[in-house]
């Protein structure tokens, strides 16, 4: 898994290539939807409705996502050599 984490680095530009195509597709698809039988307004009147809601719902949660991390979730690699109160380091001297 690292060496494909590791191509994908290397490989960056190409990678938001792709990733730009895939959202032109999806957005030109929804274009194109016939929108007749659509179930509410919203889907009937303005284009790539869900597309665009799926981008600031997936925004939405990545900001909420960081901020809870950042509110504590995460730690220091160090939180625990602290505080364990073990005497290990007195007995190497």
């Amino acid at each position: 898994m690292t060496q494909f984490i590791e191509y994908l680095q290397t490989h960056l530009k190409i990678l938001v290539g792709v990733c730009y195509g895939i959202l032109v597709v999806v957005v030109g698809f929804a274009l194109v939807v016939d929108t007749s039988h659509a179930h509410s307004w919203v889907e009937q009147h303005i284009p790539a409705f869900w597309s665009i809601f799926g981008a600031i719902a997936a925004a939405v949660i990545i900001v909420v996502a960081r901020w809870l991390g950042r509110a504590g979730l995460q730690v220091r690699t160090d939180f625990y050599d602290c505080c364990t109160g073990d005497n290990s380091n007195e007995e190497e001297k």
